[in-house]
């Protein structure tokens, strides 16, 4: 299995690459419905309970 990827956060959230590489760089303007979503997503790749 290969290291996830940008698109492996961006296709379970709806959102787009941009970003999710905003807030993975802690840049402003990111949403906190959107943060949620990315870090529930991250959490599932972590122990593997998002399908890729």
């Amino acid at each position: 299995m290969s290291m996830p990827n940008i698109n492996d956060l961006a296709e379970p959230t709806g959102l787009s690459t941009a970003t999710i590489l905003r807030y993975l760089n802690g840049k402003p303007y990111v949403s906190k419905e959107a943060q949620l979503a990315i870090e529930i997503a991250v959490s599932g790749i972590r122990t593997g309970w998002c399908s890729r």
